[in-house]
């Protein structure tokens, strides 16, 4: 069954779950942003995730705003190969400052289910 949900949807709830990974660790550092364009260089759509992420900073959003956002879109969208590249791309943030501490293994435990 396709889902009805646009792909910028879809996308914005990417950038929506890394900004909380990003957050999680307390603060976002430069070394997050910098590894999450990194990693998205060749990604399709790539300036939609970053945007969101960009906007949820902005606008000074809590993790838990943001991860529950997230989190119904993915509900809503169903399953998807491109979860494994996020899976992917939310670890390496969240090695990329600090390791993964506690907060941030809680979003990837909780997204995983």
């Amino acid at each position: 069954m396709m889902s009805m949900l646009s792909k910028d949807k879809y996308y914005e709830a990417f950038g929506d779950l890394l900004y909380a990974m990003a957050l999680a660790d307390g603060g976002i550092q430069e070394v997050e942003e910098v590894t999450m364009k990194e990693r998205l260089q060749l990604y399709p759509d790539s300036q939609k995730i970053i945007d969101r992420f960009f906007q949820n900073k902005d606008e000074h959003n809590t993790v838990a705003f943001a991860y529950m956002k997230a989190i119904e879109v993915c509900k809503v969208h169903g399953p998807d190969p491109e979860y494994a590249f996020l899976l992917e791309l939310l670890v390496a943030v969240a090695r990329a400052y600090m390791g993964i501490v506690p907060d941030e293994r809680k979003i990837l435990d909780t997204f995983i289910r």
